[in-house]
């Protein structure tokens, strides 16, 4: 089992860094929400929640998750202090898994990250919440909730 386990894991880094080359991405990865929990479990990598204060208060937190956010609520702006912090919290060499809640901002996060010199970011496709589906609701199709990850209100 310990062998096959090995064996996963690679397949699904494997799987991740594809992705993002087929998208011509900058930055290592794409994974989807169980991969990165199934990764979490058992490689030496990161989840980085970076949505708002008021995002997490309200939708809900992953345990065990990093949290820095990216950008401000009220305005939109990059945090200012997000490489400084990341810089504080991990090494160069770091598997870190960025998620937000629906994979948009934590793409733009994994870009930035890469550009300054992290190199193996990857990115949460969909999401905490996941994708609209056709009624404009998250949380129905994709996403962190949708696949049944661990999670919980404040």
């Amino acid at each position: 089992p310990k062998k096959n386990m090995k064996y996963e894991l690679k397949k699904t880094i494997q799987s991740a860094i594809l992705r993002a080359a087929q998208k011509n991405l900058t930055y290592k990865g794409e994974l989807y929400p169980h991969e990165a929990y199934f990764l979490m479990q058992n490689e030496n990598s990161y989840l980085v929640d970076i949505r708002t204060k008021e995002e997490l208060n309200l939708v809900g937190i992953i345990p065990n998750a990093f949290w820095i956010e990216w950008t401000s609520y009220i305005s939109g702006e990059i945090n200012p202090e997000f490489i400084s912090h990341m810089n504080n919290k991990f090494l160069r060499n770091d598997s870190i898994f960025l998620i937000c809640r629906s994979g948009a901002r934590s793409h733009d996060a994994a870009n930035f990250l890469q550009k300054n010199g992290f190199n193996s970011v990857y990115n949460v496709i969909n999401g905490f919440e996941g994708i609209k589906n056709k009624y404009g609701q998250r949380g129905k199709i994709s996403g962190w909730k949708f696949e049944n990850l661990p999670w919980t209100n404040t």
